[in-house]
């Protein structure tokens, strides 16, 4: 059996960004399956790609094409599968992803055979054991298939994270040069956890995996770290930073195991606050960059996302990673109630706070989470590609859409007056 394992290339828009790019992880998990159950495979991954997808799929026939992507690549997965079924109706065509996973019924197509909407990579496996048969999809639990116009949706399958196979990171260490996180490049990925123990509104990442939060073991994740031949990596669980005492543990054994390498890592503003003395030794075993859901300045805005935080809570966790030299990086939702004193609000509190990098997002209701259900008769644009949460999906309250997007990209200037400072100087 010869697969072709697809991450899309998305149209380009203001959410795609040069300086962030990361290797396909979820290709490189099935990449593992398949040389499991020795089948054939090709990647083509969007994001590095010169050639366009049908150009790639025509060359070569596949019994199977199997895509992963997130929201803003529905448009994109339907189009490449009407055309692999124009051109090789037998071929089987897989979704995953979150999207896959959250809200499944998004995907239905008549061009799409089955979606894997839970239990990991696991259905995957069984449907290549199955030969991609529709007899293998009757009571396999974790899809959604197809049988003629008629979509069937099976029982959740269980993910049982402890059982991922060490990824094939053979695509990324061809094209390294090319995955990138700001000014750390190359850059190799990490997941060690799936959903998220936190409630945020806005989010998917708590309603995957059915809201149930799992972890690897720690040897798992020391193991796969050795694995890994790049110098940075990118831990990209939702929040890495979340356990005391699985953080101490783990600065435990990047010392004793004598690993030297650079991490970027996500975590909230109060376990930073909480537990600042933890600083130091993460610093000590290579902690560069922290990535801080901030979200807001207002305590207001914090409220209705149900983040638990406050500003002030937000102001002390830049200031305790600045004393240990670790950068920090800000992610902020801009509401679509903001008016351009809120705007003017969060620009000085960004500029005040000494807070360095930061990037900014459209507030926008996901399908499938609960701000969704709330705006889902305001929304005012069908395109999913446009969902990249740097366009309006909800008409502003208070200004119209042009003025939103100039106080939007004025809430960078402090990022340009920093970046300014810091050339000047440079060239003195």
């Amino acid at each position: 059996m010869k697969l072709l394992l697809v991450r899309p290339k998305n149209r380009l828009s203001l959410g795609v960004l040069s300086f962030v790019n990361v290797e396909p992880l979820e290709l490189e998990y099935l990449a593992a399956v398949c040389n499991e159950e020795t089948a054939d495979y090709e990647i083509y991954d969007g994001s590095i790609d010169r050639q366009n997808f049908q150009r790639k799929y025509a060359r070569f026939d596949y019994d199977a094409v199997v895509i992963s992507g997130y929201i803003n690549s529905i448009d994109t997965i339907k189009s490449d599968a009407a055309y692999i079924k124009q051109k090789s109706a037998g071929a089987k065509v897989i979704v995953g992803g979150v999207v896959a996973e959250v809200v499944p019924e998004l995907l239905y197509s008549s061009d799409i055979d089955i979606i894997i909407h839970s239990g990991g990579f696991e259905p995957f496996r069984k449907l290549l054991q199955g030969g991609m048969s529709l007899d293998s999809c009757s009571g396999l639990r974790g899809i959604c298939y197809r049988e003629g116009e008629r979509w069937i949706r099976n029982e959740r399958e269980v993910f049982d994270i402890k059982a991922l196979p060490t990824p094939d990171r053979t695509h990324f260490y061809t094209s390294s040069h090319r995955f990138r996180y700001l000014h750390f490049k190359p850059v190799a990925i990490l997941k060690t956890s799936y959903s998220c123990p936190y409630g945020c509104n806005f989010c998917y990442c708590r309603k995957l995996n059915g809201g149930s939060y799992v972890f690897m073991e720690l040897d798992q994740i020391i193991t796969e770290i050795k694995s890994i031949q790049c110098e940075n990596i990118w831990i990209v669980d939702d929040i890495f930073l979340f356990d005391r005492q699985r953080v101490a543990a783990f600065i435990e054994r990047i010392k004793a195991e004598n690993i030297k390498k650079q991490f970027i890592v996500y975590s909230r503003a109060d376990f930073i606050v909480d537990h600042a003395d933890l600083l130091a030794g993460l610093k000590e075993i290579g902690l560069e960059m922290v990535i801080v859901g901030l979200e807001a300045a207002d305590n207001e805005s914090l409220e209705s996302y149900n983040k638990h935080t406050n500003g002030d809570m937000n102001r002390d966790c830049i200031q305790l990673l600045q004393q240990n030299g670790i950068e920090c990086t800000g992610l902020f939702i801009t509401g679509i109630d903001y008016r351009k004193q809120d705007f003017r609000r969060l620009r000085k509190w960004i500029w005040d706070s000494g807070l360095r990098i930061y990037t900014l997002s459209v507030f926008t209701p996901l399908p499938g989470t609960e701000s969704y259900e709330v705006y889902k008769d305001r929304l005012i644009s069908g395109e999913y590609s446009r969902y990249d949460f740097l366009h309006l999906q909800v008409e502003p309250s208070h200004l119209g859409r042009k003025t939103y997007y100039l106080e939007f990209a004025k809430v960078y200037i402090p990022y340009i007056r920093r970046w300014l400072k810091r050339r000047w100087r440079n060239a003195e």
